[in-house]
């Protein structure tokens, strides 16, 4: 999960003003850290954009 933690990170920061604080990405079921995104999960952030601060969530699913 981390390359896909790192990947999102990234995007986000390279938006302007962007600090990001946090990206997880969890069971849907347990919010429990997970290893392998299979059947439901969330990824979950928050970012700053200057003094706003965005936290939101997706959920994603995967195959397996």
């Amino acid at each position: 999960m981390a390359v896909l933690e790192d990947s999102i990170r990234k995007v986000l920061a390279s938006a302007s003003l962007a600090e990001v604080e946090y990206v997880a990405i969890v069971g849907a079921d347990n919010l429990q850290p997970v290893t392998r995104v299979a059947g439901e999960c969330l990824v979950a952030l928050a970012v700053r954009f200057g003094k706003t601060r965005l936290i939101d969530n997706v959920t994603v699913l995967g195959i397996g």
